[in-house]
């Protein structure tokens, strides 16, 4: 006699069945956080799939929150390398698609000014360098954070209005759950292509 409406949602809408939209504001903030210090999967990856679950203008919303995170992330790896210079040094050095030649990179782009920043964030330099040079240079905090928001923001707006202009030409060809599918298969590609690229 009755029907469940689950059924009849689109496949974007199931997308997160258990997550309401007030945790994935956590989300975007801790993954923030979290790819400024020590995690190494982009932001991006997130919010293009909020792009697609929900649309464009929740996407740069989440890219707010996702900033905020990553200012927090960026600050406390400022104080940490300062703090225990060796030890950050080391633990950065291990992560995919970082070695001592990127780091030593960033270190000579650094002592230029922070211009470099912006720069480094479309060819796969990771913030977390320039958070953890910052510090060792001594470089005005309130400058690095402020040079930090165009930095982090413009490619991830950048992502988002691809996505978005990808997603209106692919619903036009493909159902919803074929697009999450082509989504993560992108992304797949896109990882193991960089780490196979990048060194590290």
């Amino acid at each position: 006699m009755f029907h469940s409406k689950q059924n009849h949602q689109p496949a974007n809408q199931r997308l997160f069945p258990l997550i309401s939209i007030v945790s994935l504001y956590y989300v975007a903030f801790l993954w923030g956080i979290s790819e400024a210090t020590f995690f190494f999967i982009v932001p991006d990856l997130f919010l293009s799939l909020i792009c697609i679950r929900y649309n464009a203008y929740q996407a740069i919303c989440f890219s707010l929150l996702t900033l905020a995170g990553a200012l927090v992330g960026g600050v406390l790896l400022y104080y940490l390398g300062r703090a225990y210079p060796e030890i950050i040094y080391n633990l950065l050095e291990r992560l995919p698609a970082i070695n001592t030649d990127m780091m030593q990179e960033v270190r000579e782009k650094t002592q230029y000014g922070l211009s470099s920043l912006v720069v480094g964030s479309f060819t796969g330099v990771p913030y977390k360098l320039y958070s953890y040079e910052a510090g060792q240079q001594s470089i005005n905090l309130v400058q690095f954070v402020l040079i930090s928001i165009p930095a982090r923001l413009f490619r991830w707006a950048l992502v988002i209005v691809f996505c978005q202009f990808v997603l209106f030409y692919l619903q036009k060809i493909f159902s919803q759950s074929q697009i999450i599918k082509i989504f993560f298969g992108f992304w797949f590609v896109f990882y193991g292509a960089f780490f196979s690229l990048m060194p590290g």
